[in-house]
Order: C-alpha cells, then sequence, then structure tokens
C-alpha cells in the first residue's frame, strides 16, 4: 500500500488510535480535502500551535509512513506464504497484525506531534522597525496634527528642513517641537548648532526628551570637511553621547573617475576620520524621458555593492534613499519605483530607510507626498502603502546581515552573476522563467531569509523556488505561510520571501 495524500494516511491514525488521539477529518476553505479538528475529552492539540504545523509535519512524514507500510504489507504477504501460515494459527496472525498497526499508529502520532511542538512559524521577535526618515519633514513648529498626519503615512523620524539647512539651531523652539512629536510617536532629528546654544540646564532636559533622535550635522560634505566634521561631532559627543549624530554622503557620479576612486578616494577616508554609527548615501535610480519607458541609473547596483561592502567591513548598518518628489528627469513615483528602491536596499542589509522628500521642497521638485501648500497628494498613499510593507516586512530585515547578494539575466554593472551552487542546502531550485532578479541571503542569528526581488522596473518576473518542507513563505503583509513551490509573478520591484531556522 502506498499513501498518496495526507488524508488517507491520517484517517489510519483515527481507528486505531482512538483511545489517545481521537480525531476526526473534516473538509475547511483552508484545506478542502480534509482537516484536523479537534474533539472528544482525551486528546487535543493545542489551538496556539493551529492546524499549520500539523500539515507541515504531514508533509516531512509521509516518504517515511510510506516505507514504514510498504514493510508492514510485505511483512503480512510473508506470514500469508504457505511456508508460515501452516507454522502460525490464524489468532495469532491476527494478533500480529494488530500489535504491528498499533505500533504504525503510536510511530506516526508521536512523529506528527513531535513535529508540532518542533516547529517554529515565526522569525525571532524583533523590537521595533525599519526606521524611516522623512527628509523635508514636517516644519519644526508644525502642528500636532501635521505630525499626526506624518506618522499615518509610517514615518517614525522627522528632519524637519529649517533645522537642517538654516544656518542655526531655533534653539527657542527645540521643546516645543519635541513635546508635539512625542504626542505621534515620531521622533526628530534635531540640529547640532543647539548644542552649543541651550544652558546646561536645557541639554539635560533635550538629552532625556523621549522624541529626540539625534543630531543632523552635514549633507554631502566633500572630502576636505571630514577632519572639521570629526572635530565637530567629537566634541558634540563630549556633551551628549547617547544620541547619534547624522552624515549624510554623496553618491558616486563624475566627479570620481571610477567607482574604485570614489571609495577609496571619498568612502574610506570618511570612515576612518568621521565617528559616525551609520554609513549613510544617497541615489535616485529611476527616471524617464517625455514618454520613454522608464530606466535605472547603471550605477545604482553598483553603488549598493560598494556600500554595503563598505559598511559590513566596517561593521556599520547602511542607510539609503527612496525618491518621493518628482524634479527634472525623476518621474512622480508609482509604488513600483519605490519598491524598486526600497526592496533593493533591504536586500543589500539597508538598516534605515531615507525618503527625499516628504514635503515639496523649490520648485522644480513637485509631487512630493505633500506639496508646496502641505496638502496631501496622491503621492501619500503611495509612500503610505510603500511603509505600511516595510513595517510588515520588519521581521525580515531589521538586524538582518546581508551575506550573499546576486542577480540573474542581465546582471547590473559591479555586481555577481547568481550560480545555483549558492543556494543553502534547504532549497532545491531556484528557477526564473521570465525577466531578471536579485536574490539576497541574509541571516539574523538562527533565523534566515532568502530574498527575490524583481530588478526591473518595465517588465514582470516570473520566479519559481522550490525548497524543504521547513522553508516557510514570508508575504509582504508579514503573514508567514507554508511555501508552495508555485510560479510567482512579481510585477517591477516586488519582493518574494522565504524563511527557514538553522537548527
Amino acid at each position: 500500500m502506498t499513501i498518496r495524500n495526507h488524508t488517507t494516511w491520517l484517517s489510519l491514525l483515527v481507528p486505531q488510535g482512538q483511545h489517545f488521539i481521537n480525531r476526526r477529518l473534516q473538509p475547511t476553505a483552508r484545506h478542502p480535502s480534509s482537516s484536523i479538528v479537534p474533539q472528544g475529552r482525551h486528546y487535543q492539540v493545542s489551538p496556539l500551535r493551529g492546524e499549520g504545523c500539523v500539515w507541515r509535519a504531514v508533509r516531512r512524514l509521509k516518504p517515511t509512513v510510506n516505507k514504514v507500510l510498504s514493510l508492514q504489507d510485505k511483512t503480512k504477504n510473508c506470514l500469508q506464504e504457505p511456508l508460515f501460515s501452516g507454522m502460525i494459527a490464524d489468532s495469532h496472525f491476527k494478533k500480529i497484525m494488530k500489535i504491528s498497526k498499533l505500533i504504525f499508529t503510536i510511530f506516526c502520532a508521536s512523529a506528527l506531534f513531535a513535529g508540532c511542538n518542533t516547529v517554529n512559524d515565526e522569525p525571532d521577535k524583533v523590537e521595533g522597525q525599519i526606521p524611516i526618515v522623512g527628509w523635508q519633514g514636517v516644519s519644526s513648529l508644525a502642528t500636532e496634527e501635521s505630525y499626526r498626519e506624518m506618522a499615518d503615512a509610517g514615518f517614525t523620524i522627522n528632519l524637519p528642513w529649517d533645522w537642517a539647512f538654516s544656518g542655526h539651531s531655533l534653539s527657542n523652539d527645540v521643546f516645543i517641537t519635541l513635546n508635539t512629536a512625542q504626542a505621534t510617536e515620531i521622533k526628530v532629528m534635531v540640529s547640532i548648532n543647539v548644542l552649543k546654544e541651550l544652558s546646561d540646564a536645557d541639554i539635560e532636559k533635550l538629552k532625556a526628551h523621549p522624541a529626540l533622535w539625534g543630531y543632523y550635522v552635514q549633507d554631502e560634505p566633500d572630502a576636505s570637511a571630514f577632519p572639521e566634521l570629526s572635530n565637530k561631532i567629537k566634541a558634540a559627543q563630549a556633551v551628549d553621547s547617547g544620541h547619534p549624530f547624522y552624515i549624510n554622503l554623496f553618491p558616486y557620479y563624475s566627479k570620481w573617475p571610477s567607482m574604485n576612486d570614489y571609495l577609496n578616494d571619498y568612502i574610506k577616508p570618511f570612515l576612518e576620520t568621521v565617528p559616525v554609527p551609520f554609513l549613510s548615501f544617497d541615489k535616485y535610480p529611476i527616471g524617464q524621458k517625455d514618454s520613454n519607458p522608464r530606466t535605472i541609473d547603471p550605477y545604482f547596483y553598483a553603488l549598493l555593492e560598494v556600500m554595503s561592502a563598505a559598511a559590513k567591513e566596517k561593521g556599520l548598518p547602511l542607510w539609503a534613499f527612496a525618491l518621493a518628489t518628482a524634479h527634472e528627469s525623476y518621474p512622480i513615483p508609482t509604488l513600483d519605483d519605490l519598491r524598486l528602491q526600497v526592496y533593493s536596499d533591504l536586500a543589500y542589509g539597508a538598516q534605515c530607510i531615507q525618503y527625499f522628500t516628504y514635503r515639496t521642497p523649490w520648485s522644480p521638485h513637485h509631487d512630493a507626498p505633500l506639496d508646496i501648500e502641505d496638502k496631501k497628494t496622491p503621492t501619500y498613499d503611495v509612500v503610505k502603502a510603500m511603509n505600511a510593507e516595510i513595517k510588515a516586512l520588519s521581521k525580515v530585515f531589521l538586524g538582518s546581515k546581508m551575506v550573499w547578494t546576486a542577480h540573474t539575466a542581465t546582471v547590473p554593472r559591479g555586481c555577481k552573476e547568481f550560480n545555483k551552487s549558492q543556494l543553502p542546502a534547504v532549497f532545491k531550485d531556484v528557477e526564473v522563467s521570465q525577466g531578471g532578479v536579485l536574490i539576497s541571503l541574509l541571516e539574523r542569528g538562527k533565523d534566515n531569509f532568502l530574498v527575490v526581488v524583481n530588478h526591473d522596473i518595465n517588465e514582470d518576473a516570473v520566479v519559481k523556488v522550490s525548497a524543504e518542507a521547513s522553508v516557510r513563505m514570508i508575504k509582504k503583509d508579514g503573514t508567514v505561510v507554508d511555501a508552495d513551490g508555485e510560479s510567482h509573478t512579481l510585477t517591477p520591484g516586488d519582493i518574494l520571501v522565504h524563511f527557514w531556522k538553522t537548527k
């Protein structure tokens, strides 16, 4: 006898093991063919474990069960041979078969519910979420309603424009701003200059304020400014060593003859000179001229390769950007546009997503989440949807370390081509039958994640991942489900996440 489906062999448990398992099978919407429903007073599976663990245990046990049943059938046939049939009384034969069935039942039930006890459906819990910064956030003296509107869009850190670029600290307004932000659980980045202007008592009050994120220092400094910035931060750290100091760097562009020059003449000197707690850079990869198809900057992924490697070597988190305001050849962002930027950043290990910008700055910028009059644009809802996905998938990305990245189809400049030999042993295959993708392996403790991102901004990708039964999928809303082994169509920038635990 061969068991062809889960229902068949589970039904064998019931007649022989009713005295200790007392279960029955009924159809449900989740498993139309059958489901396991608790019944009776003798034994019930804890509803906290749910039926998902049972069905995964079923898939694991089915090959072993088939072997046991095959052996049982062979034993039965052997005992019925003339040589043995004359030696064994019929009553003894029935007892032997009854005992073998009971042993089989106990084996299956024990293994089945042991599986429920050992299978962990979820990644280990992480505190908080991937931080989301709004450049040109609500102004320093914005109302609580404005802060709440920003919080509702999913932002966690506000960088007010008037503090970042005004040239002074607005120290008289700092506590009004922080108190307003605290009511909405948004944290605020204040100017480093405030530490020079507040009294000692007010500095202590500032350091203790729960809405203070840290201090903005400078955006895109030249390498010549690194020594001065280092001295400035070290002096400020002597006053407040408990909050971070923020500097964002230039991306690679024509100023440097090559990416290696950019790395050796700009990034490495910065990391060696300036005491910062993370490596932040901006790059806006998606462009469009007139009605032509969108394009991706050919250095986008090469820059992610360089910056993620530099951050990893220094042991620092990587902070990256997505563009939320249209200007010049940068189009009004769609959800596809944001996903490609955000999920590519996160696949390369980014631990913070920053948006340029939340409010529309000067002309020719337009169609940021808030317009020039601070009214919502359609981009607000697009960014809000993206931020909801970031929050839900923080269980994947927050605190995770990038192990390797690779690309299929057209491999971007400076990147590596995917080789199936890279796959962890729990995977049988990753088949990309249409389009091209970025594949990333991330790890955090015993939790492991294989992340697939469609790296094309105009075309869908079709991906099929074959894996062992211990592997699960995590949807964009954070739900953990069984890996189905089916083909998945990823729209531009979309993501597919598989999860498993290391024993």
